[in-house]
């Protein structure tokens, strides 16, 4: 039970921060497709390695 209580924050803040980087991500690729800029490959990793 104590693993469970160590583990649980660290799935809270996981989920948590895909959840904003995908939001980031949004943005981000919203704002590259208006001004036709090449997206960030870190971002895209990133948003990636989140839904893993």
């Amino acid at each position: 039970m104590d693993l469970f209580i160590v583990l649980l924050p660290t799935f809270i803040l996981s989920f948590g921060a895909s959840f904003l980087i995908n939001i980031f991500k949004d943005s981000m690729d919203s704002t590259a497709s208006d001004s036709n800029e090449v997206k960030p490959v870190e971002v895209i990793n990133i948003g990636d390695f989140g839904r893993r």
